[in-house]
């Protein structure tokens, strides 16, 4: 038995349908949603991580060194592949060579985690 719960919920903003926050495309009109987005975005999980992180900062001895690396991560964080070449040439080349979880599910390969 699933127990509503409005923060596993999202709003379509193309049709206004309520769909489940880990859906991958709206269930009426088919907009596809930013499921990992959508989830970081539910309140409680905002909530937990700010207060999670405001325990840490009020825990450290070295606040100078915190905002350091804060400003670090800001400026610097990119995203990276880590990968032979010869494989990222065939990912690249290849459109069946990697299918990530969005596209398998699309294929009907694989159905969605329900979280509810």
């Amino acid at each position: 038995m699933s127990v509503f719960n409005p923060e596993m919920q999202i709003c379509c903003k193309e049709c206004s349908q309520i769909n489940k926050v880990n859906s991958l495309t709206c269930i009426k009109c088919s907009t596809s949603f930013q499921t990992n987005v959508n989830l970081a975005s539910i309140p409680s999980e905002k909530s937990a991580l700010a207060t999670r992180y405001d325990k840490a900062k009020k825990s450290t001895s070295s606040l100078s060194k915190l905002d350091q690396f804060e400003s670090t991560v800001k400026d610097n964080s990119h995203g990276i592949i880590n990968l032979y070449f010869k494989h990222l040439e065939k990912i690249v080349l290849d459109d069946d060579a990697y299918k990530n979880y969005h596209i398998v599910v699309e294929e009907n390969k694989k159905e969605i985690a329900d979280l509810i």
